[in-house]
C-alpha cells in the first residue's frame, strides 16, 4: 500500500512539473511574440538621434512626417536653396494609384543660418517639425507602394534612408515606416 501511495505521489509531482513547464513555455512564446513586435521601435530609437512618425491627414489630403530631434541634432530643410545632397526627400516610384506633390511644406518654418560648409545661408531644422506633402488619389482601388524618406542628420553626418509604405485598404490611406 505504501508503494502505491509513493508511486501515485511521484506521478502527481511529475504531472504538475510537466504542466508547469508547458505553461512556462507558452508564456515564453507569448512574451517572445510581443518582444518581436517591439524590437523595431526600440532598436531604432536606441541608435537614432531623432524620432520619426508618419501619418495621413485624409481631410486635407496631406502625407505627414513628424521628426522630433534629440538635443544637439539638426538637418537641412527640404526647401534650402542650393544643391545640397542631404536635403530631406520623399521618394516613390511613378504609379497608377497616387500622385505626390514635390513641394514639401515645413512647420514651424526653419531658421536661416550661415552655412558652416561654405558661403551663403541655409535653412536648418533644430526642433520638432512636421513636413507635409499634398497627394492626389488616381483610383479607388486598394494598393501598396514602397518608397523612402531620406535626409542627413547632423552632427552624426549620416544619410538616413527610411523605408516607408503608402497603402490604401478598405478606403483608408495609410503612410507607415517599414521595419528594416
Amino acid at each position: 500500500m505504501m508503494k502505491i501511495l509513493l508511486i501515485t505521489g511521484l506521478l502527481a509531482t511529475i504531472s504538475c512539473t510537466v504542466n508547469e513547464k508547458e505553461q512556462a513555455a507558452e508564456q515564453v512564446e507569448i512574451n517572445s511574440n510581443l518582444t518581436t513586435q517591439k524590437i523595431c521601435e526600440s532598436s531604432l530609437k536606441e541608435k537614432d538621434p531623432y524620432d520619426i512618425n508618419f501619418d495621413v491627414d485624409q481631410e486635407s489630403r496631406q502625407l505627414l512626417i513628424q521628426i522630433d530631434l534629440d538635443s544637439g541634432s539638426y538637418y537641412l530643410s527640404p526647401n534650402t536653396p542650393g544643391t545640397f545632397k542631404g536635403l530631406l526627400k520623399v521618394n516613390f516610384s511613378e504609379n497608377k494609384f497616387i500622385t505626390i506633390n514635390e513641394k514639401i511644406h515645413v512647420n514651424p518654418v526653419p531658421v536661416r543660418e550661415e552655412n558652416e560648409w561654405g558661403e551663403g545661408l541655409v535653412d536648418i531644422i533644430r526642433q520638432s517639425t512636421v513636413h507635409s506633402l499634398g497627394y492626389n488619389l488616381k483610383t479607388n482601388e486598394d494598393f501598396n507602394i514602397q518608397g523612402s524618406v531620406q535626409f542627413v542628420i547632423e552632427p552624426k553626418c549620416t544619410l538616413e534612408k527610411i523605408p516607408v509604405t503608402i497603402y490604401r485598404k478598405d478606403g483608408k490611406l495609410n503612410f507607415v515606416r517599414n521595419c528594416p
